[in-house]
C-alpha cells in the first residue's frame, strides 16, 4: 500500500495544471487518494511490525491444511495473456469475450456457448458505449464495427 500510494502521488504530481484553477484543480482528488493509500499503508505496516493479526471471522470455514488450487489462477492468467495478445489483431470485442470465457471456466462454468454469448454481449455493449458515446478509440479488429 505504501508503494501504491507513492506511485499515485508521483502520478498526481505529473498532472498538468492550468493557471485557470484557483483552489481545487485536477490534482486535488488524486492527491487525496494517494494520501489515503499512504496512510493505510503506514498503519498496516505498524500493525504488521507489532505482530497483530485480525481475529478470524466467525463464519469463516477455510481449511488451512488443504492444498492450494492453482488451476483457476492459471486459467485466468492464461486468459488475460491470450486476451492481451488478441487485442490488436482480433479486436476489443473478441479479446474481451475470450477473457470472459476463461474466467467463467476458471470459476467452474460448463456452459461454453452461454458464456461466449454473455461475454460477447457485454464486450459489444462496452465497445459501443466507449466508441460511440464517449468517443474513445478501441481496437475494432476483424469485426466490422
Amino acid at each position: 500500500m505504501i508503494g501504491y500510494g507513492a506511485y499515485l502521488m508521483v502520478g498526481a504530481g505529473r498532472i498538468r495544471v492550468l493557471p485557470v484553477y484557483s483552489r481545487i484543480g485536477p490534482r486535488f482528488f488524486p492527491y487525496l487518494i494517494a494520501t489515503a493509500a499512504l496512510l493505510c499503508g503506514v498503519l498496516l505496516l505498524i500493525e504488521a511490525l507489532r505482530g497483530r493479526r485480525a481475529p478470524p471471522e466467525a463464519g469463516e470455514d477455510v481449511d488451512l491444511t488443504a492444498r492450494d488450487n492453482l488451476r483457476p489462477v492459471v486459467f485466468i492468467a492464461c486468459g488475460l495473456a491470450l486476451g492481451a495478445v488478441l487485442m490488436r489483431p482480433a479486436g476489443f470485442v473478441i479479446a474481451s469475450t475470450v477473457i470472459f470465457l476463461t474466467v467463467a471456466m476458471a470459476f467452474g462454468s460448463r456452459h461454453r456457448l452461454r458464456d461466449i454469448a454473455v461475454g460477447l454481449s457485454l464486450s459489444l455493449v462496452a465497445y459501443l458505449s466507449f466508441t460511440r458515446l464517449l468517443d474513445l478509440t478501441l481496437p475494432a479488429g476483424i469485426l466490422p464495427l
